[in-house]
């Protein structure tokens, strides 16, 4: 019991450096999409979040470079299916893939004018409540925001997300190795009492 709590503790400080590094990047990806149209703000945004998929699809499953080719949506799928996502994170970064498409397939989208609004229907409550405080610091400092500001701060916010849900990565994993063997556990005693 006591080296499991070691254990825990020891992820613990791993997630907390995970972090230090992580708002280091911030001010950066930050500053990158602040000054940059809304396509190329999206495909940044879109770029750092596959970024951590990459490094989560390396953490788990090492040596297998052929996932990194994957397209973007298949890691996506991948990652969700395999419960290491959990389900906020995968409906927002979901509709970001959608948008990001639509931007590569037509230079000058119709639809630029409602990301904003498409992006954050999807969001959860959580994420929700974090980027609705964001913009009201925002506001406070320079007063009104236009949509594509909000938007840029929501890319922004849904990327530091990502890269929170990410610094745990370790634990998850402890959590998955768990689950498998529950698994393995109640199919050996199934097959033992057919």
């Amino acid at each position: 019991m006591s080296e499991k709590l070691e254990l825990h503790y020891r992820l613990a400080e791993i997630s907390n450096q995970n972090l230090k590094k992580a708002e280091e990047l911030k001010e950066e990806m930050i500053n990158e999409i602040s000054t940059s149209d809304l396509l190329s703000a999206t495909l940044k945004a879109h770029m750092y979040i596959e970024r951590e998929l990459n490094l989560l699809l390396e953490y788990f499953f090492p040596n297998t470079q052929s996932l990194i080719k994957l397209k973007f949506a298949s890691k996506l799928k991948l990652v969700y299916e395999l419960k290491i996502l959990d389900k906020e994170l995968f409906d927002v970064i979901n509709k970001l893939n959608d948008i990001r498409n639509e931007f590569a397939h037509e230079l000058h989208s119709s639809k630029s004018n409602d990301i904003y609004k498409r992006l954050s229907d999807s969001l959860s409550k959580t994420i929700n409540k974090y980027h609705k405080i964001e913009v009201k610091m925002k506001e406070m400092l320079y007063g009104n925001l236009s949509e594509e500001n909000k938007y840029k701060i929501l890319l922004a916010q849904i990327w530091i997300q990502v890269v929170i849900f990410c610094s745990t990565k370790e634990r998850r994993k402890m959590m998955f190795g768990e689950k498998l063997i529950s698994e393995v556990k109640t199919d050996v005693d199934k097959i033992e009492s057919d």
